[in-house]
């Protein structure tokens, strides 16, 4: 009877231990992944409206007739070339006044260059940081007097 009971044992062992698959390499998984430089675009948007001292993003007008038109491209503010998986962006803004725009640049850059390699996982080659304008501040303007 003892020989029964350790023969149950044995395999319930055998039971309880499951062969796991080793992980994937990614060699092994099917397909691509492609973001689009839209994406990239508004990556890099949301990370320099999120920076303190920008006012906005400013608008990228080329051409004479475009120019003529004002017309701005789709990728307001954002200028970007993809070479060999790396990303180069040229960051077209206004800033805001009493800014220290040199902070404001290097903050530019390290939030831009981050946010693109957690939220897409691609390198960051170069953020250049063209500060086009600085907001106009608003001068209050005196009351008509009044007549009697």
């Amino acid at each position: 009877m003892a020989k029964k009971l350790f023969r149950k044992k044995a395999r319930k062992k055998e039971r309880a231990q499951p062969e796991i698959p080793p992980p994937k390499t990614a060699a092994e998984y099917i397909g691509k992944v492609i973001v689009a430089p839209e994406v990239l675009a508004t990556v890099a948007r949301k990370a320099v409206l999120g920076v303190r001292g920008v006012s906005g993003m400013s608008t990228l007008v080329t051409g004479s007739f475009n120019r003529l038109l004002k017309r701005a491209p789709a990728h307001q503010g954002v200028r970007l070339e993809v070479k060999e998986g790396r990303v180069a962006l040229d960051i077209y803004l206004v800033a805001k006044t009493n800014v220290n725009l040199q902070r404001m640049g290097e903050e530019i850059q390290n939030q831009v260059s981050r946010d693109i390699q957690e939220l897409v996982g691609m390198p960051v080659e170069t953020v250049n940081v063209h500060i086009e304008e600085i907001e106009a501040a608003k001068i209050p303007r005196p009351s008509p007097a009044k007549r009697t």
